[in-house]
């Protein structure tokens, strides 16, 4: 027969429970609290910046312009959207105008986006 000896100075410690495990907890949390703070904070940050920048805003009007004779998209684009690449240009006139081909006439009338 064995025997077993049983210590009545020290606690028996049972499952995840852990002798420091609320000053750990409270730890954890802080650091969590933290690093949302921190995240709001640039996402906040962010935001300022990017509606500072106009992006996504309605910063200039939308101009309407009648399509002379001769004139392409790309003329448009060139003309009215210098800040872009001709390409891109294009793409944005087509877009505010729900073109599907870079085909226009004389006397049709075309929304420029805002460059």
């Amino acid at each position: 027969m064995s025997t077993m000896t049983i210590d009545l100075q020290r606690p028996v410690v049972r499952g995840a429970a852990r002798p420091h495990s609320t000053a750990a907890q409270r730890l954890q949390c802080a650091r969590r609290r933290r690093t949302l703070a921190v995240l709001l904070a640039v996402v906040f940050v962010l935001l300022v910046a990017w509606q500072a920048a106009g992006v996504g805003g309605e910063g200039v009007a939308a101009q309407e312009v009648v399509v002379a004779e001769g004139q392409t998209l790309s003329h448009l684009a060139s003309e009215y959207l210098p800040g872009l690449a001709p390409a891109e240009g294009v793409l944005r006139i087509q877009e505010a105008n729900d073109l599907g081909t870079t085909a226009v006439e004389a006397g049709q009338v075309l929304e420029i986006p805002a460059g």
